[in-house]
């Protein structure tokens, strides 16, 4: 039963069609398939052995190619639309919508457009992507602010030292100016925790990103 349901599923779409077009009967495809059996490509193979024994004729044969491109298509922008959902790119409502679309295209006999161009096309499928750029580009000016945090606190404890070596006998503002350095470098501490993690952050974004850029390229 598993090895007939296993062959059932490798009959070309071609065979299927045609018995279901009634231009050849389920024993003509059986005896194809087998007359095809041990060829590479079963799809070709099956083409060819159909048009040289006059079974199906060559303007038929080119209907039921143009039939199979279709279905085919269909079949694998349906499993794109299920990837494109549990990945969250879309949801079934906008799936519902680009396959109407589709089969549109199929019945005006326009070129079918794929589910993946007209998503990208209406912004959709760079949602994620977009949300992305805008919390790697908050972390950027986070970065940017919290590095100049550091760059002052350096430049106002260079001048009070300064003015502690001129306050050598004024022992209470000397420990007033030591009170502020001490400050400042704690500020530049927490500035500096506050940078790794938000460079931690930014790393892991830019790998989200290029990583959504493999999976749209992917499909």
């Amino acid at each position: 039963m598993a090895e007939a349901a296993e062959n059932k599923t490798k009959i070309p779409m071609i065979g299927l069609l045609a018995v279901k077009n009634l231009l050849i009967t389920k024993e003509e495809l059986q005896k194809a398939l087998s007359h095809c059996s041990g060829a590479d490509n079963l799809d070709l193979a099956l083409k060819e052995y159909l048009l040289s024994k006059e079974i199906v004729s060559a303007q038929n044969m080119e209907r039921l190619l143009r039939a199979s491109k279709k279905i085919d298509l269909r079949q694998k922008e349906f499993k794109f639309g299920a990837v494109a959902i549990r990945k969250g790119f879309i949801n079934q409502s906008v799936l519902k919508l680009v396959l109407e679309e589709q089969e549109n295209d199929i019945k005006n006999k326009r070129k079918v457009r794929l589910i993946g161009d007209m998503l990208v096309e209406a912004g959709m499928m760079t949602e994620k992507k977009e949300k992305l750029k805008e919390d790697n580009l908050t972390l950027q000016k986070q970065i940017t602010e919290l590095a100049h945090i550091q760059d002052r606190s350096q430049l106002e404890q260079k001048e009070l030292n300064s003015k502690i070596s001129t306050l050598e006998n004024d022992t209470e503002a000397v420990h007033e100016l030591q009170k502020k350095i001490e400050q400042l470098q704690l500020a530049a501490r927490k500035a500096e925790e506050s940078l790794d993690l938000c460079f931690d952050k930014s790393d892991k974004i830019e790998a989200a990103m290029a990583n959504q850029d493999r999976e749209i390229e992917g499909f």
